[in-house]
């Protein structure tokens, strides 16, 4: 099993029920954890089996993950994150007459058969006094910006004097720049390594894909939007979210004669800020983004 529960920032937790005994009135992206022996809510950190509730709209059945194994629980909590994009900063040393100076970007999670590797070189001819770190520099950039404007990258070339200023157009898209021949040991000056955001409307929609078969989302072809309006789900593209990936397994308790447990994933999409980030803490003994066993 592998699920996504996207809950609503304004619904309390629990909101509109007392217990797991009826789960009906249940307000739409609300979430319950109940005990399974007694069907309580739970308000303080689980040390039980429980279930998860989430309300659903158009007086829809809650929806349950009936049993979470607490003994096998890990819970990871991922924060929202806006991402970046790349961006480096070299710089041309004192140029030498006969020396080559050249700067390589080296693109990175590059596929079989897909380029990765530019190349600018520039060399100062023997007898040169003239040529000085920032003609160097320039004439470097300007391979670059035609390499961007050719459209093989999508960068943002700048820089003034000696610096060249690479930086990335995708989030998560990264790159190293590094220097070669006569610049060898010159290292960047400034880095911002490239991440993909986390918990934004992008990322939740392809989690929801990934969980799709557990909604009932079966035999999909591309989209999926042909056959199934609406797949894999709704978003709010207004909302951020922390997201909560419950691992579990569980197995047969009596009346067996092996048991073979099958891990499972629960992921609950939080918008940040919402007030039941607290009581989902709480209970589930998560206050950071690190694994924890419950």
């Amino acid at each position: 099993m592998k699920q996504l529960l996207i809950l609503k920032s304004s619904p309390a937790y629990g909101y509109n029920v007392s217990d797991a005994n009826d789960l009906s009135g249940l307000a739409p992206g609300a979430i319950a954890f109940f005990d399974l022996a007694d069907n309580t809510l739970l308000t303080s950190k689980a040390e039980k089996d429980f279930g998860i509730a989430l309300g659903r709209p158009n007086n829809s059945p809650a929806f349950v993950i009936p049993e979470v194994d607490v003994a096998s629980l890990s819970v990871v909590k991922a924060e929202y994150s806006a991402g970046a994009v790349f961006t480096s900063t070299i710089t041309v040393p004192t140029v030498a007459a006969g020396n080559t100076y050249t700067v390589v970007l080296i693109k990175k999670g590059a596929v079989p058969h897909e380029r990765n590797t530019w190349t600018a070189t520039e060399t100062v001819p023997f007898g040169d006094t003239t040529t000085t770190a920032s003609d160097v520099a320039a004439k470097l950039r300007k391979y670059f910006e035609a390499v961007a404007e050719a459209g093989s990258l999508d960068i943002v070339v700048s820089g003034t004097g000696a610096n060249i200023i690479i930086t990335g157009k995708n989030k998560g898209e990264g790159f190293v720049l590094k220097g070669a021949d006569d610049m060898l040991n010159v290292a960047p000056t400034s880095v911002t390594v490239a991440s993909k955001p986390i918990g934004d409307k992008t990322y939740v929609a392809d989690l929801a894909s990934q969980c799709a078969a557990g909604k009932g989302f079966n035999y999909v072809e591309g989209s999926g939007q042909e056959i199934y309006p609406g797949y894999p789900e709704a978003i709010d593209a207004s909302q951020y979210y922390n997201i909560y990936t419950l691992r579990f397994k569980v197995g047969r308790k009596s009346a067996k004669t092996r048991d073979e447990k099958v891990w499972q994933l629960v992921h609950i999409a939080v918008p940040v800020g919402a007030s039941v980030a607290s009581d989902i803490d709480t209970i589930l003994g998560e206050g950071d983004e690190s694994s924890s066993s419950v």
